[in-house]
């Protein structure tokens, strides 16, 4: 079993696809603007698994609030761009700076071992 599935958190893999697919709800429903929000409810999804990733991009400023008395929000491609390109970045610099250096030792090691 994995260490994911004991604490009951859904694997990074799940939460990416969660928030990919919730994303392209928005887009089929064209919640893309100001002009054109929609309710939660209609995006056809189950709001008690999606409501983590929904908060999360409330709060990352990615889904907006059009009018909080009708309860319509729409998603700002801009920022959900801008969101990935960040965790690109992210990603990289995790890769440039733990994984290659880890990798370059690891082959000094070997090369002073013989």
């Amino acid at each position: 079993m994995s260490s994911s599935s004991n604490n009951n958190q859904p694997a990074p893999e799940k939460e990416k696809a969660r928030r990919k697919f919730l994303i392209d709800a928005f887009r089929n429903l064209g919640a893309v603007s100001i002009a054109n929000p929609c309710q939660l409810e209609d995006l056809g999804l189950n709001l008690t698994i999606y409501n983590s990733r929904i908060e999360e991009l409330i709060d990352k400023n990615v889904i907006k609030l059009a009018n909080s008395e009708k309860n319509l929000f729409y998603l700002d491609l801009d920022a959900y761009y801008d969101l990935k390109d960040q965790e690109d970045k992210e990603f990289f610099i995790t890769l440039v700076s733990i994984i290659i250096p880890g990798i370059i030792f690891f082959l000094l090691g070997l090369l002073w071992l013989f």
